[in-house]
């Protein structure tokens, strides 16, 4: 059973992402450190700058 901790209905989008947080956390955990992506310096740096443009247009 899954409930919104902030308005305390069910909600379908909260449920959805209680499912994919939960399917990450369990690839994640299943996911060897050995074979995980390695980001370059300059690509975490890239991705970074996009993720705070992004953040920034949002708010």
């Amino acid at each position: 059973m899954k409930l919104c901790i902030v308005c305390g209905k069910f909600n379908r989008q909260v449920m959805e992402s209680q499912d994919m947080c939960r399917c990450y956390k369990k690839h994640e955990a299943e996911t060897p450190s050995d074979q995980a992506i390695k980001l370059d310096e300059d690509k975490k740096a890239e991705l970074k700058q996009l993720l705070s443009e992004q953040s920034e247009k949002r708010s």
